[in-house]
């Protein structure tokens, strides 16, 4: 499973340290979603425009 690390623990988190405390469920709050293009399903697309939200006119 991915680990989401604040910025302000991303030393602790390469340093060494016990970084448990920051083993959990990352806030609700703290992420944005938004529809992407399923042209992101394929690694030779690498278009800039891919990289935020999709609309069906767009891509």
């Amino acid at each position: 499973m991915p680990v989401i690390v604040a910025e302000k623990d991303g030393d602790r988190w390469l340093g060494g340290e016990d970084v448990s405390d920051l083993l959990g469920p990352y806030p609700a709050g703290g992420m944005e979603m938004w529809p992407v293009s399923t042209a992101v399903n394929k690694v030779r697309n690498e278009r800039e425009e891919l990289w935020g939200a999709w609309s069906s006119q767009g891509i």
